[in-house]
């Protein structure tokens, strides 16, 4: 019972980085990008996440935003690269595997094996002390509950918002989408953008969240995980 109930308690912790990984690869995928580059995206807001963490006073809230603005960042320029430069898809994401290994490799020694606390799961009263479901349903960090909302805004937004069905469109066909007056690359450029911060995210999660250190290629293949899980 207690391996059972251990199990269910860290699933959503470990599904986490996946989830939100694949959450930015579907919105890149709707509008025709295809982002290899999500392991190394995820390793540099990994490290960029406990480095905000450690030098900035053990603030988790600024280690997930860094981490999230490194991911950012990098999307924009896979973006910029692919949709602007008109470089290859499939080149540039794995020149992005390679950079965001090489980076970390190179910059992160300083800060490799320092053991934070991160984030933590919270305690509701009677709720988690349920016997198996309880940590599982209501002992979780913040953070597994907010990628669950992020999942539901997702889905609001491709489907049932303009701006997302317009992402949509670019995807299914750009050449009708600019005839109809939409911008193609702005919004291939937007996406690849809103892309890279959410697999920032699942970087950032994966070192303060559920390792809670940051080691070198930590990701062991998260970032090729995410995008089979939207291709499937």
């Amino acid at each position: 019972m207690d391996l059972l109930t251990n199990w269910l308690a860290f699933t959503p912790v470990f599904a986490v980085p996946l989830v939100a990984a694949a959450l930015g690869l579907i919105i890149n995928e709707r509008a025709g990008l295809l982002n290899l580059g999500a392991e190394g995206i995820m390793l540099c807001g990994a490290l960029v996440g406990v480095i905000a963490y450690i030098e900035l006073g053990d603030n988790v809230a600024l280690g997930f935003i860094f981490g999230v603005i490194a991911g950012l960042l990098l999307g924009f320029v896979f973006g910029f690269l692919v949709v602007v430069m008109r470089t290859n898809q499939v080149v540039t994401g794995i020149s992005f595997v390679i950079l965001g290994a090489g980076l970390t490799g190179l910059l992160g020694i300083p800060w490799v094996n320092i053991a934070i606390t991160g984030i933590n799961p919270i305690h509701i009263p009677f709720l988690t002390d349920i016997p198996v479901i309880g940590r599982f349903l209501f002992g979780q960090d913040l953070v597994v509950y907010a990628t669950l909302i992020l999942v539901v805004l997702s889905w609001q937004f491709l489907f049932r918002t303009r701006m997302g069905l317009k992402l949509c469109a670019v995807g299914e066909n750009p050449q009708a989408a600019d005839a109809g007056g939409i911008n193609v690359e702005a919004y291939r450029l937007f996406a690849a953008t809103v892309s890279g911060a959410f697999i920032g995210l699942a970087g950032a999660y994966l070192s303060l969240g559920m390792a809670k250190i940051f080691v070198l290629d930590m990701t062991q293949g998260r970032g090729w995980i995410a995008i089979a899980l939207v291709i499937f």
